[in-house]
């Protein structure tokens, strides 16, 4: 993407010194094409009323939020607050920050990557070459989010309101190697890449948007498995 969220090793350079190639049919470098794509933000309904009274509704939550996958840090019922916080090896389920399209080829074919950047993701891309080598970076991006929610419940009338506003902290890091190739093709060699760590913040209805423009904002599935997370109704 984007440097940052999806980084963008085209513009990386990794020279290796490395023993002479063995003679050969000359091939062209390999190249690659990337095009991000950003998604229309979702407005997330993060309330919902119920129509039982706030002593009812307040046993309950904090009932079954101790049998969720949340953990729970602080109950204030005189706020009429809880904060739980969460964490998800599968940030796409939760998060929406768009849609990376990659395109690598060589003299072996041409390789298409398209995945959600919310996603695990592994793509090859083309180094800058330096003659008389050329270089193919083999990227890993692994993701996670973690972060914290507010849970309001405050009574209105004989029934209850629940609010929830969450902070999502989407991670990214990456990591892989670099292949030396001679002008004939051959791999002469490999190397590490040097691994990154990428972290984007922000809340439940907000749009995220860093200075390379990448897209992030909440799909509006947490709120709801917390708005859910009882038969509430």
């Amino acid at each position: 993407m984007v440097a940052l969220i999806d980084v963008n090793y085209e513009k990386l350079t990794l020279i290796l010194l490395i023993s002479i190639f063995a003679l050969g049919g000359c091939v062209a470098p390999a190249t690659s094409i990337f095009h991000y794509k950003t998604n229309d933000q979702i407005t997330v309904n993060n309330e919902k009323l119920i129509n039982k009274p706030f002593e009812t509704v307040w046993d309950e939550l904090v009932r079954e939020l101790a049998k969720s996958f949340f953990v729970i840090n602080n109950v204030s019922k005189e706020s009429r607050l809880m904060n739980v916080s969460f964490s998800s090896a599968f940030p796409e389920k939760y998060i929406d920050c768009g849609i990376s399209a990659r395109t690598f080829t060589d003299s072996q074919g041409q390789q298409k990557y398209n995945y959600a950047v919310a996603e695990d993701s592994s793509y090859k891309v083309a180094g800058e070459s330096q003659p008389p080598f050329s270089f193919v970076h083999n990227v890993q991006r692994k993701t996670n989010l973690e972060g914290r929610i507010n849970v309001y419940v405050a009574p209105e009338g004989g029934n209850t309101l629940i609010t929830v506003n969450a902070r999502y902290v989407f991670t990214v890091v990456t990591s892989g190697h670099t292949s030396t190739h001679n002008l004939y093709g051959q791999v002469m060699g490999r190397d590490a890449l040097p691994s990154s760590i990428y972290t984007q913040s922000f809340n439940t209805n907000e749009l995220s948007k860093d200075s390379d423009g990448a897209v992030c904002f909440a799909t509006g599935v947490l709120e709801k498995e917390i708005l859910d997370v009882t038969n509430l109704n």
